[in-house]
């Protein structure tokens, strides 16, 4: 039996051993058959107007209320089929329906199909929030690079000293305009979490012979 490992809430961390195989094997299994857009490697997923949504809320995202409270509601899960290390982003407004959005959350799967994650992967979270997404994109307010060019700010204790070790595929000079937040290794069932304003990217796991890595994408809201 997993032992869930908790830590106090904050703007981004991790929960180790939260989900369990009987919990989301069922949910792996429908949702990773469905179609795969071209945006992202997501599949169609499960949204508030899905007919599937009040399953997986039962299934899944009820016992995430009970750390997170019962103000949090679920706008998406998705699944995710990485083959390549996501770049800086942030997911402020990207599939927010209503309200204020709040936490991203990514439970981890398996690198390479495999369960046992042999070969290691993370998401690095920053503690620099995004701030420019109403941008040029004022329609679905998605993050925008340029504002970012334009407003970042060279910081101490940066991130380039974790260059080498995660994150080789992001440029210095974006890597000395943040710093690190949270490193959180990848196990199968846990909870990763973070506000939807920090900028975050995967590590470069092609490095440690991952060819791909899946994981479920919640993206949450408050009203």
């Amino acid at each position: 039996m997993m032992t869930m490992v908790m830590t106090a809430i904050g703007e981004s961390g991790i929960i180790d051993d939260f989900f369990t195989e009987e919990e989301l094997d069922p949910v792996i299994k429908y949702l990773s058959n469905l179609k795969t857009s071209e945006v992202f490697n997501y599949g169609n997923g499960i949204d508030e107007g899905h007919q599937l949504y009040p399953w997986f809320w039962k299934k899944c995202f009820n016992k995430v209320q009970t750390v997170f409270g019962q103000d949090l509601k679920l706008v998406r899960v998705t699944y995710l089929n990485d083959t390549k290390p996501i770049i800086l982003h942030s997911d402020y407004y990207q599939f927010n329906s209503q309200g204020t959005p709040k936490f991203a959350m990514l439970i981890p799967i398996s690198t390479n199909n495999d369960k046992t994650f042999e070969n290691d992967t993370h998401t690095v979270v920053f503690n620099e929030k995004d701030t420019y997404t109403q941008g040029s994109h004022t329609v679905t307010k998605f993050w925008d690079p340029i504002e970012w060019n334009k407003n970042k700010q060279t910081k101490e204790n940066n991130a380039v000293q974790y260059k080498e070790q995660y994150l080789s595929h992001l440029k210095d000079e974006d890597l000395e305009c943040l710093t690190v937040h949270t490193v959180a290794k990848w196990k199968y069932g846990s909870l990763i979490y973070w506000d939807e304003k920090l900028m975050h990217t995967s590590d470069n796991f092609t490095k440690n012979n991952v060819k791909s890595k899946q994981a479920l994408i919640l993206h949450t809201y408050v009203l």
